[in-house]
């Protein structure tokens, strides 16, 4: 695309005016990414190597806005009100690029050959420094960059937080990351969601201007008046469902900020970044659970006036027609994802020894014979395996007992174990393979039975974690 072939660097666009030819590390990442899911892995290491070993970081844990492509000099943005500002930060940007990070390493297997997990390190540690009392960060510019209204605590650099602070938690195997993560996680659930519009918001901004401030000094607050919250619509708030997995993609309540940005997009005249138009389009593609309409790019191009005179991806929805990297990069992913090929979802959910431990209760209904029989589970787990024991009873007098071996998948949050190790009073029971999925709260799992008899009989089963004494209800 626009990879520097010396330097490695990416620049955001071609365009002299405005002036786009210097390197978002924001863009970057996801025109490397495209670069990783569509095969260059040679051009996505060669960018990602350049971020930390030429691209200028202050405190060697941060990246400013943007940066000259072969020198790695900051170089400001864009904009008469903040332009030659070299200390501006998007806070966005740091967790963007240990989310690539890891996209890279589980795609080829490794790390990028000159990046090594203690500069990963000082990266999340810098996200942890922005994390204010309320739990979100330090307002900042967003990726709009509007000094006039995009400085705030919003949705979308919140979300990037959370994957980058899980990306770490992978890398670094230290639970301070998860904690932080859910932390941020947390508020982003009781701030920025709308109970009454039952949607996310885009974020809480400052009722300010940067053009008021000093341009050398970077703006970093919080947003206290939140009575009401000053909440902004717009359409990058599917991101937070992809590529960053907040919450489950079949989670009601981001089905329902689906259908409202679906509707919202439906209609001319939203001047909107094409990247948070096609968030929509492929979290539809990555969800896929058979409940939402599958629509294909070329369709949707060509329907909503989406190409540039010469065939590119505009830089806007109904407003810039100049084309910009990020654009193309989300094209070839929409492109790749049609044909089968994901980009990883990050494990971002609470990690699930906290979510299965513990006791659960409920019922397996056969098809069979229409009877029901109560089932009880005591589970502990470590890393992705569950041990525990499994009891039933169809009816006073038919009891049975098992030990209980399996593994949980944290991302899918698909979970399977086999009952072994079985006794029974009764020659009628016999072992049985559960499978099932976790609920988006983790109180609740329902699946399939399948007995291990040789006529493989199935049965319905669902379940509910029981409260322990003195247990911390999450929130």
């Amino acid at each position: 695309m626009l990879a520097d072939k010396d330097s490695g660097g990416i620049i955001a666009s071609p365009n002299l005016q405005p002036q786009y030819y210097g390197c978002w590390p924001r863009d970057g990442v996801y025109q490397a990414v495209a670069h990783l899911m569509s095969g260059h892995i040679i051009e996505a290491e060669k960018f990602l190597n350049w971020l930390f070993t030429t691209a200028t970081m202050p405190g060697e844990d941060h990246w400013t806005q943007c940066y000259n492509v072969r020198t790695g000099t900051g170089v400001g943005i864009p904009s008469p009100d903040i332009q030659n500002n070299l200390a501006v930060v998007e806070e966005d940007q740091m967790g963007t690029v240990l989310w690539g990070l890891w996209v890279f390493q589980k795609q080829v297997g490794r790390m990028p050959s000159e990046i090594d997990v203690g500069q990963v390190k000082k990266v999340a540690d810098y996200i942890v420094s922005r994390i204010t009392t309320s739990g979100l960060l330090e307002a900042s510019l967003d990726w709009h960059e509007d000094p006039r209204r995009d400085i705030g605590q919003s949705l979308y650099t919140n979300a990037v937080a959370v994957a980058g602070l899980y990306a770490a938690r992978e890398f670094l195997a230290d639970k301070k990351y998860t904690e932080q993560a859910d932390r941020v996680r947390d508020a982003i659930e009781s701030l920025l969601y709308d109970n009454t519009k039952q949607t996310f918001a885009t974020g809480v901004y400052l009722k300010t201007n940067l053009q008021v401030v000093q341009p050398q000094v970077q703006v970093r607050a919080e947003v206290q008046d939140r009575t009401p919250p000053d909440f902004y619509y717009n359409y990058n708030t599917m991101a937070f469902a992809w590529p960053y997995h907040l919450f489950d993609l079949t989670d009601e309540r981001v089905k329902r900020q689906y259908d409202k940005v679906s509707r919202d997009l439906s209609l001319s005249g939203h001047r909107m970044f094409l990247p948070a138009y096609l968030f929509s389009h492929l979290y539809v593609w990555n969800c896929n659970d058979g409940s939402l309409r599958l629509q294909h790019l070329t369709e949707l191009a060509s329907g909503n006036d989406l190409l540039t005179s010469v065939g590119y991806l505009k830089d806007e929805v109904d407003g810039a027609s100049r084309p910009l990297g990020w654009s193309q990069a989300f094209g070839v992913l929409s492109l790749l994802a049609e044909h089968g090929v994901l980009v990883p979802m990050i494990p971002t959910e609470q990690t699930p020894a906290a979510l299965l431990s513990g006791e659960w209760r409920g019922t397996a209904v056969t098809s069979f014979w229409g009877q029901s029989w109560e089932v009880r589970l005591t589970l502990s787990q470590k890393d992705k395996k569950v041990t525990g024991t499994w009891s039933g009873r169809v009816r006073e007098g038919y009891e049975a007992t098992a030990n209980i071996q399996g593994a949980i998948d944290p991302t899918s949050r698909q979970l399977s174990f086999e009952v072994k190790e079985f006794t029974s009073n009764s020659g009628q029971w016999v072992p049985a393979r559960y499978r099932g999925t976790l609920s988006d709260d983790g109180k609740s799992v329902k699946g399939i039975v399948t007995s291990m008899s040789p006529e493989g009989l199935t049965a319905t089963w669902s379940a509910k974690k029981q409260e322990s004494a003195g247990s911390k209800k999450r929130r």
